[in-house]
């Protein structure tokens, strides 16, 4: 192992005999819990490092354990053990599958210019004949607040490569992944970019080819806070964080500009700007930005969320390769699970929702 290098670390663990676990005992969901941890000795003396934690519902079922390690010895290590804890002493639990990973060894797809997503019109289309390709997908998420560490994302289990898997198993083709800024870069150390973050996004790219989805790169927590209707963040009035953003997306552009698993760039999630000249012109700079290193990507540019309308606007792209996006909650009731069961109460009225839907160039 290398130190300061980071490993996902997994296993699946059961209980041996079902039959121990009391379901009908509503508290034993909480205490039954397996955990995998690693012991470290070095110079330091011994560490006891938990890597993850995980209850179940049905005592038959395995239960995958999965987290990150960073190893940091001090000195010698005299040896590193990994185990896994069964719910309470004295209960036999089976363990299956331990595995160690390093960080993927990610090389740039071979590809062909025409292997690029790119906009025809109204379609998307791809390869050589410009065959229409329509991108079906969700959203992965690993992160919450924005006062959370980096470290959250870079140990989440939310999910890894059998999730990219299982979109392709429900026919879907593409990932829209949830960038954040503190990935790649420290508050106290602005435009120095971390490794951690590109080794976090290159394990994504290869789990997404190894599936045989694409990926949307969605910038959605910028520096100053989340967008979004409500947002009170400053963003829109400090303009070092409009500068590194660019920067970002800069250095993004850099790194993958020939990398074919990603679909798009979407620059810029729910912007919700004081003014819609302040998004139109900060928008236009985000594409600049882009096509100073680039012009393969298509570049995905969402309509304004402080704006009740949804004012549509045009940016000037040199590659014509620009997708305009909207996100169609309303009514909240009938869009978000929040509001299951659905109760739809009183006349919804069709013009406001078909306002929102008229594309931005008719």
């Amino acid at each position: 192992m290398v130190p300061g290098v980071t490993y996902d670390v997994s296993a699946w663990v059961r209980l041996a005999d079902p039959a121990v676990f009391d379901i009908s005992n509503s508290a034993h969901v909480d205490d039954y819990k397996f955990r995998l941890n690693i012991k470290q000795s070095d110079n330091r003396g011994t560490q006891y490092i938990a890597i993850d934690d995980s209850s179940f519902e049905d005592p038959n079922d395995w239960v995958r354990l999965f987290g990150q390690f960073k190893y940091q010895p001090n000195g010698t290590v005299n040896s590193l053990t990994f185990y896994v804890h069964g719910p309470a002493p004295g209960i036999d639990i089976l363990v299956d599958d331990v595995a160690i990973y390093g960080p993927v060894d990610y090389q740039t797809t071979p590809h062909t210019t025409a292997d690029f997503v790119r906009a025809a019109g109204r379609q998307l289309v791809v390869g050589a004949d410009a065959t229409p390709i329509r991108l079906m997908g969700v959203n992965f998420n690993a992160y919450g607040e924005e006062d959370e560490a980096a470290e959250s994302v870079y140990n989440s289990n939310n999910y890894d490569a059998a999730d990219y898997r299982r979109v392709a198993e429900m026919g879907l083709t593409v990932v829209r992944l949830d960038l954040w800024w503190k990935l790649f870069e420290d508050e106290n150390n602005p435009y120095t970019y971390k490794q951690e973050g590109w080794d976090w996004l290159n394990k994504n790219i290869v789990w997404a080819r190894e599936a045989g989805v694409r990926l949307i790169l969605d910038m959605h927590g910028l520096h100053g806070g989340f967008q979004g209707p409500g947002y009170d963040g400053d963003f829109w009035s400090n303009s070092d964080y409009m500068a590194r953003t660019k920067a970002l997306w800069g250095e993004i552009a850099s790194r993958y500009k020939d990398e074919t698993v990603i679909a798009a760039y979407d620059l810029f999630n729910e912007p919700a700007p004081p003014t819609q000249a302040e998004l139109t012109d900060y928008t236009q700079q985000l594409v600049d930005t882009v096509r100073g290193v680039e012009s393969n990507h298509l570049l995905i540019v969402e309509m304004n969320y402080g704006d009740e309308e949804g004012t549509p606007f045009l940016i000037d792209d040199p590659a014509g390769n620009v997708m305009y996006d909207f996100h169609q909650y309303n009514p909240w009731r009938y869009s978000a699970t929040l509001g299951l069961p659905l109760r739809l109460w009183g006349l919804w009225h069709p013009l406001p929702f078909r306002r929102r839907l008229l594309p931005a160039l008719q």
